[in-house]
C-alpha cells in the first residue's frame, strides 16, 4: 500500500536534493525520510528526544509541559511542579529536545552548591548530556578560558556571582540557562537576582515549587527575569493585583492567572493523577527521664519569668533547642550566659550538660535495630547530631552523615552510602535542599511537643 506524504519546501536546497535523489531508489527513501524527520521537527506535536531516552520513566504531564515550553511559551518558563512531580526531569526533557533539533549549543545550569553534582550526573545517566561543572575546573585553567570554552557548564550561584567569576559568567552569550531552586532569586536586591538578569540568554528555564514564600513582589521578581515588561512596574503590579492588606493575597485573580499561564507551568498531584506512595504521619511520644523532664520544667519556668531579659524569639529558642536535646540546650545556654551573666542561667547549662541519655535516642536506637528500612534522621541543631551519632556508633548501627558543613565530595559519599550499603542517613536540614533520596522509605524528626 502507497503512502504519500505532502510537504513544504521551505529552500531550494531540498527541493534539489530530492531531485536529484528521484533516480536512485535507496537515495530517494532516504530523502523522503529526511524531509519527513523535518517536517516533524517544524513544530512540537512531537518531541523527537523521546526515542532515545531510555532511561527515565516518561509521564505524560512531563512531557506536555515540555511541549508547553517549547511551543507556547518560547523556551521561557517558570516551572512550578509540586514537590516530587520531576521538575528536574521537565527540564531535562527540554534541553534534549532542543539539543536535539540544534538550536541550542550552549547551556549554563545554575543551582546551590549541593546540587551541582546531582545536576552533572541526572543530565548524563538520564538524558547523555555531557556537561562540566564549576568543581571539575582545573585550577591551573585561566577562568575566562574556563567559561570561553566549554559550551556545557553546571555551576552553583554562589560561584557564578562571585567577582572572579561574574564578568565571565556574563559577558558570552548562552543558548539556554537553567536557574533551580529559583526561589534563591526572589529578590531584586541580590546579587543572585542581577547575576541572571544580566546574562546574555536566549531561552531561561527557571524551577521552583514555592515561587512566592512571603509576599506576591517575589513572583513579580521571577517573572521580570522571564519577560521583562509583562508585570509592567513594581508599583503597578502592586496596584493592579497586590491586596494592600496581605502581600500574599492577589488582587484581580483570575487576571493574575491568565499572565500567569503565558509564563509559568504547574502540575499538583491532583491535576495529573500520579499515583505516588501513600504518606503514614506518625507521632511518637516518648516520656523523659526524670532529669529532663524536671530540666524542661526548670527552663520554662524561668523564661516565663525572664520577660524582661530575654526577647521572645530567645526563650522560643531556647525552648526549640532544649526539645531536641540537652546538649543543643547547654551550646545555647552557654552562649546565653557570655552577654547575660545570670546565675541560673549557668546553673541550666550545667544542668543541661550532665544529661547523658537522652530518653528518644533510646527510643530511635531499638527503632532501628528492629528495621531494615531505609530511614533518614533528620535534626536541627549540631549539638543533637553529634550526639545521635555517638549513639549509634556505641549500638553498632551503621548510618551515613550529611551536614551543611560538608564538602560537595563528602555529601555525595554519604547519598551514595546511603542508597548502597547503609540503612540509616542522620542529616541535617541545612545543605540538602533539592537533594533527591527517593529511595528512602522513612523519615523521623527529632523534637519535642510545643516546639515543632
Amino acid at each position: 500500500m502507497e503512502t504519500n506524504y505532502t510537504f513544504k519546501f521551505n529552500s531550494d536546497t531540498a527541493k534539489s536534493a530530492l531531485k536529484a535523489a528521484k533516480y536512485d531508489p535507496i537515495n530517494f527513501y532516504q530523502a523522503r525520510l529526511d524531509l519527513f524527520s523535518l517536517s516533524v521537527m517544524a513544530d512540537y506535536d512531537q518531541l523527537i528526544c523521546l526515542p532515545t531516552l531510555t532511561a527515565i520513566d516518561k509521564y505524560w504531564y512531563q512531557i506536555e509541559t515540555a511541549r508547553k515550553v517549547l511551543r507556547q511559551l518560547g523556551g521561557r518558563a517558570l516551572l512550578a511542579d509540586e514537590v516530587g512531580l520531576g521538575k528536574t526531569i521537565e527540564a531535562g526533557l527540554i534541553i534534549a529536545e532542543y539539543l536535539a533539533r540544534g538550536m541550542v549549543q550552549s547551556m549554563l545550569v545554575l543551582t546551590p552548591a549541593s546540587l551541582v553534582s546531582q545536576w552533572q550526573s541526572e543530565l548524563s545517566d538520564k538524558f547523555n548530556i555531557a556537561t562540566i561543572t564549576t568543581d571539575n575546573r582545573d585550577p591551573q585553567q585561566p577562568i575566562d578560558e574556563f567559561w570561553t570554552n566549554n559550551p556545557r557548564i553546571i555551576a552553583s550561584l554562589n560561584t557564578a556571582k562571585s567577582a572572579k567569576h561574574y564578568p565571565h559568567v556574563t559577558s558570552r552569550t548562552w543558548d539556554l540557562v537553567v536557574v533551580d531552586e529559583a526561589h534563591h532569586l526572589k529578590n531584586r536586591t541580590t546579587l543572585n537576582w542581577k547575576l541572571v538578569n544580566a546574562l546574555n540568554k536566549r531561552f531561561i528555564l527557571m524551577l521552583t515549587a514555592t515561587p512566592v514564600q512571603n509576599s506576591l513582589i517575589e513572583l513579580f521578581n521571577l517573572l521580570t527575569l522571564l519577560k521583562p515588561g509583562l508585570l509592567q512596574t513594581e508599583a503597578a503590579f502592586k496596584k493592579e493585583y497586590v491586596d494592600s492588606r496581605n502581600g500574599r493575597v492577589p488582587k484581580n485573580p483570575e487576571k493574575l492567572r491568565s499572565l500567569m499561564r503565558e509564563v509559568m507551568v504547574r502540575n499538583t498531584r491532583a491535576l495529573v493523577d500520579v499515583k505516588l506512595p501513600k504518606r503514614f504521619a506518625t507521632t511518637i511520644t516518648v516520656t523523659p527521664a526524670a532529669g529532663e523532664e524536671k530540666l524542661y520544667q526548670d527552663l520554662s519556668e524561668y523564661l516565663r519569668s525572664s520577660e524582661e531579659k530575654l526577647d521572645r524569639l530567645s526563650r522560643t529558642n531556647l525552648l526549640m533547642r532544649a526539645g531536641s536535646s540537652p546538649g543543643a540546650l547547654a551550646d545555647s545556654l552557654k552562649q546565653l550566659t557570655k552577654r547575660l551573666p545570670d546565675e541560673e542561667l549557668k546553673s541550666l547549662a550545667r544542668r543541661a550538660a550532665q544529661v547523658k541519655q537522652v530518653e528518644k535516642a533510646k527510643v530511635l536506637v531499638e527503632m532501628l535495630s528492629k528495621s531494615s528500612q531505609k530511614t533518614l534522621v533528620f535534626t536541627t541543631h549540631k549539638a543533637t547530631s553529634t550526639y545521635l551519632a555517638q549513639t549509634l556508633q556505641a549500638a553498632n548501627i551503621p548510618f551515613a552523615e550529611f551536614t551543611g558543613g560538608m564538602s560537595l565530595k563528602q555529601k555525595d559519599e554519604a547519598i551514595a552510602a546511603f542508597r548502597d550499603t547503609v540503612s540509616v542517613l542522620l542529616a541535617s536540614e541545612t545543605g540538602g535542599e533539592g537533594r533527591n533520596i527517593q529511595f528512602a522509605t522513612r523519615s523521623l524528626i527529632m523534637t519535642c511537643p510545643g516546639t515543632q
